[in-house]
């Protein structure tokens, strides 16, 4: 009777331990099909084919929808890219979004400039409806890049005046309401300046991320502008590699009583720490390409709930362009690196960790593609938490390396400027198209026909053997070259044979598209040249 009872127990126990396996294996099932769930990825393409529907930021409210501000617009979705509305704001002229963040209520307000040359900051209701709107003229072309929340529900709002002789920066500070309370421009290189971005501090001053250039002899700097609650300049220091480079600040993001900056320094990404002073602490370069355009859109650097760093970075490639979705960790060592194809405009951190990167589009391209949208359009790509999602991009290898700034003292020459006026809208509702698919490409050629050859060798130094397969002997062709800017860089007329020489003596070191056509017919190979 014990020997039965003691292989009763025995039993119960391995029937226990296979039930209890099976359920911990469900569970662990269900973990990762939930957790699959909640992390959705997709790309969506919003276009009309009227307007000119050109994308810039975006912001997440707190109820999880997404406000998506552009060429005089501003769209409401869902968390999964359904829009909810789109209006177009018009007053006469067209309007420029290029920032938009929620207020303390969470209602949208938009930076940007009107057409005709005037600095703008707009505010509306969660449901697109205006409630105020002014815009500054400073006498000149004008144009705000970035606005930021300050403590008392105001907002601050920075960017660039131009000039003949030398651009100048300018930072406004407003009321809740949008009167402006102060309006100041700044001028620190004899050359050119902008400001990008800018943030208030733990004292109610404010700290603004910028680019000051010099000439001659060609001097550029990332500049930290720190100024006092009435915009009175504190100090100003800049950075640079001790070359003569491109060297520009792009963001700032106040870290208690630090500062951390996006830079562009050399066609590369660079993060850097200082202290509450400007005194440099660290800087991480991304080794990632980013473009030299001093008016345009700054990258905006950003942070996850817990604690990374994250920004969008303009990267071509050949035949076209994508761009960087970079992770970092707090201390700028990067942890994901994915290429994303779209001209990229912002990003944001999703509910679910992954992000909601904005771009816009068609790109312009060697090769058109008529199977996709080429008109006027943006479009959203959701990723997992990694910056990867499952269409329109590719993961690269991160990298990112310690790099050494120089410091340099510099003073800011500042002065009240600027003339404040109350704007109205016209408002009207947008009916977008929504396409589950990856960003347009249009570009200077199509494919058709039956020609069909091969390139040998592939790569070489220049020298190439175009060889035709079914080809009608002796029939006029065009032959050209374009680089990866889809520029034409050599064009002949050959004659048909079933093999052309090309021999492209006078080009650089890179990768090219060989373009045949006949005139009713048209095929491309990429090749490239190496030196």
């Amino acid at each position: 009777m014990i020997a039965e009872a003691s292989v009763c127990c025995i039993l119960k126990s391995y029937l226990k331990l296979k039930i209890m396996k099976k359920f911990i294996l469900i569970l662990s099932l269900f973990s990762i099909l939930s957790a699959n769930a909640q992390q959705q990825t997709f790309s969506r393409v919003y276009y009309n084919g009227v307007d000119n529907i050109q994308a810039y930021d975006l912001f997440r409210s707190a109820d999880n929808h997404y406000y998506i501000a552009g060429t005089g617009f501003i769209a409401k979705t869902d968390s999964a890219g359904s829009v909810l509305w789109t209006k177009n704001y018009y007053s006469g002229i067209q309007q420029k979004f290029n920032c938009i963040i929620p207020d303390p209520d969470g209602n949208p307000v938009v930076a940007g400039s009107t057409n005709d040359g005037d600095a703008l900051i707009l505010k509306t209701d969660q449901n697109g409806d205006t409630l105020w709107a002014r815009y500054i003229d400073f006498g000149n072309y004008s144009e705000a890049y970035t606005v930021s929340p300050v403590h008392d529900s105001g907002f601050v709002l920075c960017g660039y005046v131009y000039s003949a002789s030398a651009n100048k920066m300018f930072v406004a500070r407003t009321d809740k309401d949008g009167n402006v309370i102060w309006s100041k421009t700044y001028s620190i290189g004899n050359h050119a300046n902008y400001a990008y971005s800018v943030k208030e501090t733990s004292d109610s001053g404010f700290v603004v991320a910028a680019y000051a250039e010099n000439y001659p002899p060609f001097e550029s700097y990332v500049v930290a502008l720190k100024l006092d609650e009435s915009g009175n300049s504190e100090w100003c220091k800049g950075y640079s590699d001790g070359n003569s480079s491109y060297c520009s600040g792009s963001d700032v993001i106040v870290e208690g009583n630090e500062l951390v900056f996006g830079c562009k320094i050399n066609n590369s990404f660079v993060l850097m720490k200082t202290d509450s002073a400007g005194n440099f602490l660290w800087a991480k370069d991304q080794m990632a390409y980013t473009d030299n355009v001093l008016n345009a859109n700054p990258t905006r650097v950003r942070k996850t709930i817990d604690g990374k760093y994250y920004f969008l970075l303009s990267e071509e490639y050949f035949g076209g362009w994508s761009e960087n979705m970079i992770v970092c960790d707090s201390a700028a060592n990067q942890l994901s690196s994915n290429s994303v194809s779209m001209y990229g405009s912002s990003v944001v951190q999703a509910s679910d960790s992954g992000f909601m990167v904005l771009g816009k589009g068609p790109l312009m391209l060697v090769k058109s593609d008529p199977k996709n949208i080429q008109e006027s359009q943006f479009v959203i790509v959701k990723t997992d938490s990694t910056a990867n999602g499952t269409i329109c991009n590719n993961q690269n290898s991160a990298s990112s390396g310690s790099v050494s700034l120089t410091v340099w003292f510099l003073s800011a020459v500042s002065q009240l400027a600027g003339t404040v006026y109350n704007q109205s809208y016209m408002i009207q509702d947008i009916t977008l198209s929504v396409a589950d698919e990856c960003v347009g490409a249009t570009g200077g050629f199509d494919e058709s026909g039956s020609i069909s050859f091969s390139v040998y060798p592939n790569p070489s130094n220049g020298a190439f053997s175009l060889q035709f397969e079914n080809t009608q002997q002796n029939t006029d062709v065009a032959v050209r070259v374009y680089n990866a800017q889809g520029d034409c860089v050599y064009i002949a007329s050959e004659r048909m044979h079933d093999e052309i020489l090309l021999e492209l003596n006078g080009l650089n070191s890179g990768l090219y598209y060989i373009v045949v056509s006949t005139g009713s017919e048209t095929m491309s190979k990429a090749v490239e040249i190496q030196r």
